[in-house]
């Protein structure tokens, strides 16, 4: 297929599934992004909206463009459920849809979760797998700050490629939305990174998902990456 073609069947696959296209290995960017302190989304209902205005955008793309549902038992009655802890005065909540397990470990001392869907299809020796991290970031000054942590962190990616960077607000909340592509272990990669903050106890509590999956897994998993990131919610 001629360079233009297969640039525009990437760019049509992507909008077919709602996210734009990358991933990295789970466990090691589930543990390095509370310590980098970085980002994609989260919120639902946690203190009154704040009054920042919505980060700088490097992107024509409308802000919240996507609807947030605002609670993660709508899809399909359950949830995984990050719980509060000390100095962290909520939950997280992101969908559970079938397929999806959590890969954090119960009773796992840390500030989110994580989940993975790792399909075994016959005669595939790929093992389409997608995942998604939830962190819950220390306190910070601005959402703008936040979310410039969330795209410098994106951007250490060893060839790492920005799809696009633009605010969003869920459910009342001020974030950011950074997507982009990698290539690892000769395969394309595609990471969706959302972060909102959560207004909760007088403090801006930025809250991070990051997505991610081969681009060649898109049309299977999508769809699924799709419902859990918009479906993302806190409760104080």
């Amino acid at each position: 297929m001629p360079g233009g073609e297969r640039a525009h069947a990437d760019r049509t696959r992507e909008h077919s599934v709602g996210i734009d296209p990358v991933n990295r290995q789970s466990h090691s960017l589930f543990r390095s992004v509370p310590m980098a302190m970085a980002a994609l989304a989260a919120l639902a209902a946690c203190g009154a909206p704040d009054s920042e205005p919505p980060p700088t955008s490097t992107s024509s793309k409308p802000a919240s463009a996507v609807h947030y549902s605002c609670d993660a038992n709508a899809a399909t009655g359950l949830a995984f459920t990050s719980d509060r802890r000390p100095g962290q005065p909520f939950s997280v909540l992101v969908p559970e849809l079938p397929g999806w397990q959590r890969t954090d470990g119960p009773g796992t001392d840390t500030s989110g979760l994580a989940i993975q869907r790792r399909d075994q299809l016959p005669g595939d020796f790929r093992s389409p797998t997608a995942t998604i991290t939830v962190n819950r970031l220390e306190p910070t000054d601005t959402v703008a700050a936040a979310v410039d942590m969330m795209r410098r962190t994106a951007q250490t990616t060893p060839g790492w490629h920005t799809r696009d960077d633009h605010p969003i607000t869920v459910c009342g909340q001020n974030g950011g939305q950074v997507t982009g592509t990698f290539t690892l272990a000769q395969a394309e990669w595609w990471e969706d990174h959302r972060l909102v903050v959560c207004a909760c106890d007088g403090a801006i509590r930025p809250v991070l998902l990051v997505a991610r999956a081969k681009q060649a897994d898109l049309d299977r998993l999508g769809a699924d990456l799709t419902t859990i990131l918009d479906g993302v919610q806190i409760v104080p």
